[in-house]
Parts: C-alpha cells; sequence; structure tokens
C-alpha cells in the first residue's frame, strides 16, 4: 500500500513537472543552482529509473534537498524512503519529521502518513486525537484512505467521539471511491441500523460485491437478507446457496445455520444427517477457535 501512494503521488507529479523537457546534465546542473524543481525530478528520475540508472541513495539526497527547500512532494518522498530505508537509513523519527512537513504543507498523501503514524506511534507518541486531525484534513480533501480510515476512528471512537452517523458519511464517501475496505463497514452499519437508518438496499448491494469476492461474511449476511427479505425479495433457494458457500469456508455462524437449514428443510430438502454433520463441524471449529 505505501509503495502505491508513493508512486501515484509522484506519477502525477511527473505529469504535470515537463519530465524530459530538459536533459540530464543540464537538469543536474539547475538543481545544483538550487532549482527546487530540477531537485525534485532529478529525484523522480533516479527513483524509477527514468533516463538514468535506478539510484536510490541519488534519489534520497535530490528529494533531500527539495524537502529542505520546502517543497511538500518531496517532502513526503523523502519521509516515504527514511521510512522504508530506501537510498537511506531507516529512521522513523525522520520519516515522521518529514511527513509533518509535507502534511503542514498541504500535501495530501503525507498528511495520511502523519495521522497513520500518530495513530500506531511510529516516530512519534501515539495520539489518536492528532491522527483523526490529520486524518480529517486529508479526507476533505477527497483521500478516500483518510475517508474510510476517519470513518473507522468515528466506528469505535478512537480520537473523536463514537458516532455512527459520522462513520457511515465517511465510509460512502470512500465507497463512492470505490475504496473496497469501507463496504463492509458502511454495510454492516446500514444492516444493523444502530444508531443509523437502516438501508437494506445499500447493504445488500455492498455485501453482494463482497460475497462474489469470495468474502465469507459477506457471503452469510447475504444468505440471511435472502432468507428474511432484507434489501431484496425473499428467496431461501438463495439465501441457502450463500450461507453454504460461507460455511464451506469455516464460518461458524453459517455452519451453524446451514445445520438449522438442512434440519427444517429451508431453501432445501430436509436432510437430518447432513444437518447433524454440519452441527459437528461447527462445534467443533469453534472449539479449535477458542483453543
Amino acid at each position: 500500500m505505501k509503495k502505491g501512494l508513493m508512486i501515484t503521488a509522484l506519477t502525477v507529479m511527473i505529469l504535470t513537472s515537463g519530465l524530459y523537457a530538459i536533459d540530464l546534465p543540464a537538469l543536474i546542473n539547475n538543481a545544483e543552482l538550487g532549482d527546487v524543481s530540477a531537485q525534485l525530478e532529478l529525484g523522480v528520475r533516479y527513483y524509477y529509473g527514468n533516463d538514468v540508472g535506478v539510484d536510490l541513495k541519488e534519489a534520497a539526497k535530490w528529494f533531500l534537498k527539495a524537502a529542505q527547500n520546502g517543497d511538500g512532494e518531496a517532502q513526503y518522498a523523502i519521509a516515504y524512503m527514511y521510512q522504508g530505508g530506501e537510498g537511506i537509513a531507516q529512521d522513523s523519527s525522520s520519516a515522521f519529521y518529514w511527513y509533518m512537513k509535507g502534511a503542514e504543507n498541504g500535501n495530501t498523501d503525507a498528511q495520511v502518513e502523519t495521522a497513520y503514524n500518530y495513530y500506531k506511534g511510529y516516530g512519534c507518541d501515539a495520539d489518536l486525537e492528532q491522527s483523526a486531525f490529520w486524518y480529517r484534513k486529508a479526507a476533505e480533501k477527497g483521500n478516500k484512505i483518510a475517508q474510510h480510515s476517519l470513518g473507522y476512528l468515528y466506528l469505535k471512537g478512537y480520537g473523536v467521539e463514537q458516532n455512527n452517523a459520522n462513520a457511515v458519511y465517511w465510509f460512502r464517501k470512500a465507497v463512492a471511491q470505490e475504496y473496497e475496505s469501507s463496504y463492509k463497514h458502511l454495510a454492516n452499519l446500514l444492516y444493523d441500523g444502530e444508531n443509523v437508518t437502516h438501508d437494506y438496499e445499500e447493504a445488500f448491494r455492498l455485501y453482494k460485491i463482497l460475497a462474489e469476492q469470495g468474502d465469507d461474511e459477506a457471503q452469510f449476511n447475504l444468505g440471511l437478507m435472502y432468507l428474511d427479505g432484507s434489501g431484496v425479495t425473499s428467496n431461501k433457494a438463495e439465501g441457502f446457496i450463500w450461507i453454504k458457500r460461507s460455511a464451506e469456508q469455516d464460518n461458524i455462524d453459517a455452519m451453524y445455520q446451514l445445520g438449522d437449514m438442512y434440519k427444517w428443510g429451508i431453501g432445501t430438502a430436509v436432510d437430518t444427517v447432513k444437518a447433524n454433520e454440519w452441527y459437528d463441524a461447527a462445534e467443533e471449529m469453534e472449539w479449535w477457535y477458542w483453543f
């Protein structure tokens, strides 16, 4: 994830920086004369091997110079390199320092990383209120990772007052950008309806996406929604299919539910042998879960 973040940020910067507009010797000369954009571009070229061989030490050198000259992209980039020990000695404190500089400079990716470091206590003392502060900064700019993370903080009451309605708001923002980590959280909130308005249709849509990708919890919940007709026309045979898929992935709740369905003939023919097999399997799985 971190690698992807850096590539995303720097790719945008590359597309707007006039890469290759200046040949390498002239670019180096400009960078050595203190041209910040040239320093940043050199860092990018050496990091990715664009028009030069990959040289992480040179990339770190030029990112650091541009960072010291106040460039937010470079501050994010050198923090990333400090964090991973790429081309420079790994140093969590220095990584945090430069993430914070980039965050204060308005770099959205740096704001996300600053928030994450505060959340985990990487290179700084853990501070959930500061984590929420920086996630909010990035979330309000449309960063989907920050939107998801802020939703999660509201869901758990970490660094903010617990508030399911606010969690729904931010998860919905992230889901609108197809950030799949938010799908299940949002679906659960809308399905359970605890301190939020039920929206079974949206919950069903999200569970179905996840279920089709193989998520056993989503498969179980989707099956239940088919059984009781929440957000979809009741279809017990379809509910049986999804609950069976979940049970086959060792979801204990689904295994017990499947046993009941075989026992009572819900969505399938009565089969007491299979019912008992699934009850036994669920009990054994539950035993291993606790031990």
